[in-house]
């Protein structure tokens, strides 16, 4: 380990968001000591990106395709990453060299792994409120994966040299960890609701039928799924949401999907139209709730697992992005 002369919990509040959205972790800070991600310097475009192995190079290439040949294109950069809700740290608090000219460093390899059961807490003392989800590791190397795996089985691994080189993967959620059980059947308790479900019938009306579910939905939603002031959405035509709410304090735009006995999806106008809307506004989160009601089971999706969903024809959005502005 390196003798540290960088404050780097104060360099790196200068560009902490507000909320974040998605938390980037490293391993360390450069062992030499002397840079860090959140102290801006001009950097080189003389050097290929694929052989650009720096962490800024890293992460500026993944979110714009470019590095700062400037000081002030780097703080800018900085800033646009603030304001997608977009932050780094590392598991490690201090230089660490785990490679050097003989090979891995046994040593500070064993003392990089000892920190990671303690990263959790570090987080929450950052005042960062975020679910495993939308945590991204960048791997320098696979020697410690195992033991992120068993602490944060939910997150994203990387290699830093895909995510530099994908500027995709992360948006999409390229996760070999994804579990199947994500999108498994989850169930639900069905005693509460037995005056709500005697009323349902296969072929009624499907609105009549999903306006009867919306206790139901928003039991789900807040009683398993852990949301709060969980809303009905604005009645303007083609709303492609039926509730507006939080989790982990992130906004939501939720849509439900109720049947008697199949998990249904959005119509294509209503895939589209709820893209356009995320891509409307920074930092909204989607979700899609199917509830089959007859077998008192539910599935849901977050974010990027409903990416394959968005395809549609155009509508006008401005009334509906106006009514979420005024709630976020």
């Amino acid at each position: 380990m390196t003798t540290n002369q960088i404050d780097y919990c104060k360099e790196s509040e200068k560009f902490k968001p507000k909320q974040v959205r998605t938390l980037l972790i490293g391993e360390a800070p450069p062992p030499s000591g002397k840079r860090y991600f959140y102290i801006p310097r001009p950097m080189s475009n003389q050097v290929a990106i694929e052989a650009d192995r720096s962490l800024p190079a890293t992460i500026f290439y993944h979110y714009f395709q470019k590095r700062p040949e400037t000081l002030q294109e780097y703080v800018n950069l900085l800033n646009r990453l603030k304001d997608m809700g977009i932050f780094l740290m590392d598991i490690v608090t201090e230089p660490i060299k785990i490679r050097d000219k003989r090979g891995i460093n046994q040593k500070n390899l064993d003392y990089l792994i000892s920190k990671i059961p303690q990263l959790r807490r570090r987080i929450r003392a950052k005042g960062i409120n975020i679910s495993d989800e939308n945590i991204t590791f960048l791997l320098a190397r696979n020697k410690y994966k195992k033991h992120l795996q068993e602490e944060f089985p939910h997150s994203r691994l990387i290699r830093w040299i895909d995510f530099r080189l994908n500027p995709e993967m992360e948006k999409k959620g390229i996760n070999k960890m994804r579990n199947s059980k994500l999108f498994s059947p989850k169930d639900f308790d069905t005693k509460k609701h037995k005056e709500i479900i005697r009323k349902l019938r296969p072929h009624m009306d499907f609105k009549e039928f999903e306006e009867l579910c919306c206790p139901i939905a928003k039991d789900i939603l807040e009683n398993y799924e852990g949301f709060e002031k969980v809303n009905k959405g604005p009645q303007f035509t083609g709303t492609p949401f039926d509730f507006f709410g939080f989790k982990d304090g992130e906004p939501y735009i939720i849509e439900l999907k109720c049947s008697l006995k199949y998990f249904h999806t959005p119509s294509e106008t209503q895939k589209r139209r709820m893209e356009e809307l995320l891509n409307k506004i920074i930092g909204l989160r989607i979700a899609l709730l199917q509830v089959k009601v007859g077998k008192a089971q539910y599935r849901i999706l977050y974010n990027d697992e409903m990416d394959d969903l968005f395809e549609g024809t155009e509508a006008p959005l401005e009334p509906i992005e106006k009514w979420l502005r005024n709630r976020m």
